[in-house]
């Protein structure tokens, strides 16, 4: 299983970053080791090899597919060492925190994945603050959907504010679509806090 990452407390404040609150935030790298090759994918293709994945795929079509975060976490350790894929689609299945969490620790060490859909799944608060800190290392993701239209999670504010502050240090997400009724999750806001985002969804329910 992939080893969790040191998080870095951050006090949430609804005002416009500053360089010095951007360079303030700790990013604490992992010392933990990479998962093997030769253990994750013989169980990474049994599982997926056929139902929308496989090793060498730039495009990984889980969406749809009853996932619950079992399968996600051996998708996660594969996503980990893979530089292949670049396209993740875990969209309408039943990916809770757990499942969050351990794709937000494969984010971190991934260097080719640019594209992922989890709308519609049931990841709540803490799955969106550890998705939220896995923005803080991440430098190739560029779309992020955690909603789409009445498809949405449950981050809640708490999951909001925590994306919304790292973006004040991710530099590479260009697209965020998303459902939410929080206040700092306003396209304005999200505008004012990150200088590569152009593509901001917001689906208010």
């Amino acid at each position: 299983a992939t080893a969790p990452f040191a998080q870095s407390p951050i006090a949430w404040k609804c005002i416009e970053p500053s360089p010095v609150e951007a360079k303030a935030v700790e990013r604490v790298c992992p010392d933990d080791p990479l998962p093997s090759v030769d253990v994750v994918k013989p169980h990474f293709e049994a599982r997926f090899v056929g139902v929308g994945a496989g090793w060498r795929k730039p495009t990984w079509k889980l969406g749809f597919k009853s996932l619950q975060d079992q399968d996600v976490k051996l998708a996660a350790d594969a996503l980990a060492i893979n530089s292949i894929v670049q396209k993740l689609y875990l969209n309408q299945n039943s990916i809770s925190d757990d499942g969050a969490k351990a794709l937000a620790t494969s984010f971190k060490f991934n260097k080719s994945l640019t594209e992922i859909h989890l709308q519609g799944n049931h990841i709540g608060v803490e799955g969106g603050r550890a998705l939220a800190e896995s923005l803080k290392f991440n430098s190739t993701l560029k779309i992020l959907v955690l909603g789409n239209g009445s498809h949405s999670n449950h981050i809640g504010d708490e999951g909001a504010k925590a994306i919304a502050i790292s973006l004040k240090v991710n530099t590479t997400l260009t697209r965020l679509s998303y459902a939410a009724r929080c206040s700092c999750f306003q396209p304005a806001r999200l505008l004012a806090l990150n200088c590569t985002l152009h593509d901001i969804i917001v689906h208010n329910f």
